[in-house]
């Protein structure tokens, strides 16, 4: 679902830079079946995934992106 929607924005005429891709669609942990919000504390990433009917929290590290790469 994640990537799905990275392609919409782009199709729209955004720009969007992919610095990391985690999980994909299903019900595992790191998994999403319908992202309904983003929100970012600290280095804590919350994903709301509406149709998991779940919050997921993960820790962000930035050291660990390459971005541009």
């Amino acid at each position: 679902m994640a990537s799905s929607s990275i392609r919409r924005q782009k199709k729209a005429g955004e720009n969007v830079l992919l610095v990391a891709k985690i999980g994909g669609v299903g019900g595992a942990p790191g998994s999403f079946n319908g992202i309904a919000g983003l929100s970012v504390a600290d280095d804590l990433l919350f994903v709301a995934d509406s149709l998991n009917a779940r919050v997921q929290i993960m820790l962000i590290n930035p050291s660990a992106l390459e971005v541009g790469k």
